[in-house]
């Protein structure tokens, strides 16, 4: 009899053994889920917080495109870098009206295409000569780099004295064309 009984109280052990074994087995298999579940939440929330912050350096690269894109001239798609220095070369030839301006070549430098310009001109309206200076520092596609200005007073038989301004400079532009512009 308590053979039977310490057989029947065996299997119950070893039954309720195996139950406590499963459960201490299941509350493993569930706390390692809950540590998934955990680090894969904040994996998400650092993926949405860092879309906020990607939208927003997309949106900042958009503006600095923008910004560059205005900053072209409107027809340089149509026409070659030679075009738009020679285009810029003209408008300078009118702002400098009576003045002389005189170019070498085209040279390519440093991946730049560049012409040198020396522009002589007497300084008649002192106001308008400061206008066309600024206008000159202000270029940006092509840019205007000054290397020297003098201004001189010189004696003119029919004028008396007059002011003369020499500018030696550059006009400068990417030798090719910038991708992805319009």
């Amino acid at each position: 009899m308590i053979q039977i009984l310490l057989k029947r109280y065996f299997l119950w052990y070893m039954l309720s053994g195996f139950i406590l074994g499963l459960v201490i087995l299941l509350v493993y298999f569930m706390n390692m889920y809950h540590k998934s579940v955990t680090t894969a939440v904040i994996k998400m929330n650092q993926v949405v917080a860092n879309t906020s912050s990607m939208r927003q350096s997309i949106d900042d690269m958009d503006s600095v495109i923008k910004m560059v894109i205005n900053l072209l001239p409107k027809n340089y798609s149509e026409k070659s870098h030679k075009e738009l220095l020679l285009y810029t070369l003209d408008d300078i030839k009118t702002l400098f009206k009576g003045g002389e301006i005189t170019i070498t070549g085209f040279e390519e430098k440093a991946g730049e295409l560049v012409l040198a310009i020396n522009i002589k001109t007497p300084v008649t309206n002192y106001k308008n000569f400061v206008k066309d200076l600024e206008y000159l520092q202000n270029l940006r596609f092509p840019s205007f780099h000054m290397k020297s200005m003098l201004i001189e007073k010189v004696t003119d038989k029919q004028k008396d004295e007059l002011l003369t301004c020499k500018i030696e400079g550059i006009l400068k532009i990417p030798a090719g064309k910038l991708k992805g512009s319009i």
